[in-house]
């Protein structure tokens, strides 16, 4: 998979029931700060069709750590599948569809398809037996998105 070698360009992403009460925990038993809430609308394509959510999240001030809220139902953020250890996301480091592209030709599939609008800004990869989590794979276009 073609992603950027920045360290600060990747995150690991827990789903969680309540953003507020996770980030509360976190910050009491591990002493992380964490930055502003933040709540956007998502359309997701892919595995249990289409879905559109509004996704509140929130990254540690490291930017190492992000929280994303489940929503209920099944999807890629629903709350039971999803609950805990999420995925690793991380920027692909060339054009998102020749990234997408270049990681399904070395059997990487792909799960969903996340859009903002109608502009397509990440690609989640199934799990594989020996990569037991889901690769959220970013435009690079986005730019930072923790600050």
């Amino acid at each position: 998979m073609s992603v950027s070698k920045s360290p600060r360009h990747h995150h690991y992403c827990i789903a969680v029931p309540d953003l507020e009460k996770a980030v509360g925990d976190f910050t009491r038993t591990l002493q992380l700060e964490f930055g502003p809430a933040r709540e956007v609308t998502m359309r997701l394509v892919g595995h249990v069709g289409e879905t559109s959510h509004v996704v509140r999240f929130v990254y540690s001030t490291d930017g190492y750590i992000k929280f994303v809220e489940t929503v209920p139902g099944d999807g890629l953020f629903g709350d039971e599948p999803s609950r805990g250890f999420h995925l690793v996301g991380c920027h692909a480091d060339t054009d998102l569809d020749e990234a997408i592209a270049g990681a399904v030709s070395e059997g990487e599939e792909v799960d969903d398809k996340l859009y903002v609008g109608n502009v397509t800004i990440a690609a989640f990869f199934k799990p594989t037996a020996l990569r037991p989590v889901r690769i959220e794979l970013l435009s690079p276009s986005i730019g930072e998105v923790r600050q």
